[in-house]
């Protein structure tokens, strides 16, 4: 009837990490069972963590068997039985992955003691297997060995069924069931509140802390995606162990998402994003003298604006492009700005070179001022990212019964932004293809 399973891997990723242990204990009725314990040999050094945390040595696996030399005979004890684990997602996405490799078909009724527990004993401090066998003083207490584990997930069982008054249980057995591809900590509840909208959404773990933020056109289908059955990776075995909240925030604009996801991420730092941890640099051009007191332009990279700064950027391709198109607009002498000196064109005098510099700082400390426009939330307003000098300064939602006149009027609506190499080239793109929903303000109207 039922088979509790258990297994201890080296890792999270069920395509690329190793099984060390399976366990399974069968049982037709519950008063009687059977239990079978293999020790699979590892064909990679046993990461420390993982012998820290199991006490499996590579000393235990001398005499343990190679995994083909298991794969069929754990495939015919799980034949016809509903299968049952504490974390029956992760030890299930590891049966999958192993019996596909020897083509054996996989498609088993499951059950999963961690969320019976959640229905069954609410408001538990934890459900972690090892802390509800001590908690409940089941027979055998969870050791992160699978033979235990494995057994004290049996013991559980019999526990809750004797707290299933309304036998909730059974009927929560289905083969194709969606709640166990959901994480442990959340429900279907949580899934229908999602709206099919444009926005941002975070998971939290345990202690209300982000551990993935993600964007998306419709929030609803994009943290679906994160946990359908065949998500086998780290990352996905992750977000179902660790999960345990959901929050969303609907921004109607796609920019907006962008912006707000990466914000979002440099303050968080959740461990599962990658893509937006790499630090931003700020590419400062610079007005110096040299050793002849000649006014000279140069780019300066560094972690902070510098105060010398007459212009900055997040990329040095930014910088770069600036320099070369003051050299150009202002007649810069080449060879003072590291520009290109055409051979052709007469060289300009280091006096001229000094007058254009002076006109070149006049025009750069007048501020220019441009909104960006897009959908807002609703019908009655529009969203605006607000960037001064080129650099972003705030974002928010305008009233469109409301007319802007001065651009220091978008203050009241407005969250400061900081600005990223990120954050900028997606500025950059919603530029290029949206030109329509760019306003520029005079420097006469700039904000004070």
């Amino acid at each position: 009837m039922y088979a509790f399973i258990d297994l201890e891997t080296t890792g999270l990723s069920a395509t690329k990490s190793e099984i060390l242990e399976i366990a399974i204990v069968l049982t037709n009725k519950l008063e009687e069972y059977d239990v079978h314990h293999f020790l699979v040999k590892p064909v990679f050094e046993i990461p420390l963590a993982i012998q820290r945390l199991t006490g499996l040595k590579t000393s235990d696996f001398e005499t343990a068997q190679e995994l083909e030399e298991v794969v069929f005979e754990v495939f015919s004890l799980l034949q016809g039985r509903k299968i049952i684990s504490h974390r029956v997602a992760f030890d299930t996405a590891f049966l999958g992955e192993l019996f596909k490799k020897f083509g054996l078909p996989f498609s088993p009724i499951l059950g999963c003691t961690h969320r019976m527990s959640k229905r069954l004993m609410p408001n538990l401090p934890s459900y972690g297997l090892v802390n509800i066998s001590s908690q409940l003083k089941l027979p055998v207490i969870a050791t992160h060995r699978a033979e235990n584990d494995a057994l004290a997930t049996y013991h559980l069982f019999k526990h809750l069924q004797a707290l299933d008054a309304d036998k909730w249980i059974e009927s929560s057995f289905k083969k194709r069931n969606t709640d166990l591809k959901l994480p442990l900590g959340l429900d279907k509840k949580d899934i229908e509140q999602l709206p099919k909208a444009t926005g941002v959404y975070t998971f939290k773990n345990q202690r209300n802390i982000p551990i993935y933020i993600g964007k998306a056109r419709n929030i609803k289908s994009r943290v679906l995606q994160h946990f359908k059955p065949n998500k086998v990776s780290e990352r996905d075995q992750r977000l179902y162990r660790d999960v345990e909240a959901l929050e969303f925030e609907q921004t109607g604009s796609e920019l907006i998402a962008l912006i707000l996801e990466d914000s979002l991420i440099r303050l968080h730092w959740p461990p599962l994003n990658i893509a937006q941890k790499k630090r931003s640099f700020f590419y400062n051009v610079v007005l110096y003298p040299d050793q002849q007191n000649r006014s000279r332009l140069g780019i300066v990279k560094s972690l902070k604006r510098h105060p010398l700064a007459i212009k900055t950027f997040f990329t040095h391709y930014g910088a770069r492009r600036f320099v070369l198109h003051v050299q150009e607009e202002f007649e810069l002498n080449a060879a003072m700005v590291g520009g290109f000196q055409d051979a052709s064109v007469e060289q300009v005098s280091q006096t001229d070179h000094e007058v254009r510099i002076k006109q070149l700082m006049e025009n750069v400390h007048q501020t220019e001022t441009i909104v960006l426009w897009d959908r807002g939330r609703t019908a009655e307003e529009r969203s605006f990212v607000w960037l001064e000098n080129d650099l972003p300064k705030g974002f928010g939602y305008w009233p469109k019964h409301e007319v802007l006149t001065q651009p220091h009027e978008l203050e009241k609506y407005s969250k400061p932004l900081k600005g990223s190499a990120t954050l900028i080239a997606y500025i950059e793109r919603f530029m290029l293809m949206h030109p329509y929903s760019i306003e520029y303000f005079s420097p006469g109207t700039a904000v004070q």
